[in-house]
């Protein structure tokens, strides 16, 4: 199985009508970490252009490993590039400062 655009529009609308029947009516994604988060927009943007999603999505740029200041700027700007509309948008940027057990960044007391 492939992680791409396909792979999101084959998906997606069944996992959209799961959300939408428990009542969710927008939700926030803190950043698509298997695939290419502009391509997962695309295909989500594209599902929304044949028939408007039923909620919003707002998500963030994955920043991997934690920018400093000196590559904030190419951080944004890979966060800008990732296209948008009313109901699709990827407008904020997730700075894991303290690390995170999954890409073994975290700061452990003790191994896992």
């Amino acid at each position: 199985m492939t992680l791409d655009g396909d792979f999101v529009k084959r998906v997606f609308p069944a996992m959209a009508e799961r959300m939408v029947s428990k009542g969710l009516t927008g939700f926030v994604d803190p950043g698509v970490l298997l695939m290419d988060e502009a391509e997962a927009c695309s295909a989500l943007i594209e599902l929304d252009n044949e028939s408007p999603l039923p909620f919003r999505l707002r998500g963030s740029h994955y920043a991997l490993p934690a920018p400093g200041m000196d590559n904030l700027a190419a951080t944004v700007a890979r966060r800008d590039a990732v296209p948008a509309n009313d109901r699709v948008r990827v407008d904020m940027i997730n700075i894991n400062v303290d690390g995170g057990p999954e890409n073994g960044t975290a700061v452990m007391l003790a191994p896992l």
